[in-house]
């Protein structure tokens, strides 16, 4: 069974301004409940947007895979 959570939000100045910060944990078990797999990733998103033909717009948002 694979699960992923939000293990930690929070923020950051920077030096386009403040960010915001999502830490996903995710994890796996085989049948018998064994850990057989566990990895977080990081999306940082800045907190200002744009909007464009009526459609609201972040300019960076980016994946950053890190593994246990």
């Amino acid at each position: 069974m694979c699960k992923r959570r939000v293990k930690d939000v929070y923020e950051r100045s920077g030096k386009l301004g403040k960010m915001t910060f999502v830490v996903l944990e995710s994890t796996g078990h085989d049948l018998a409940g064994n850990l057989v797999f566990s990895s977080s990733s990081t999306l940082i998103a800045p907190v200002f947007w744009h909007i464009e033909n009526g459609i609201r717009h972040a300019p960076l948002v980016w994946c950053m895979p890190n593994f246990l």
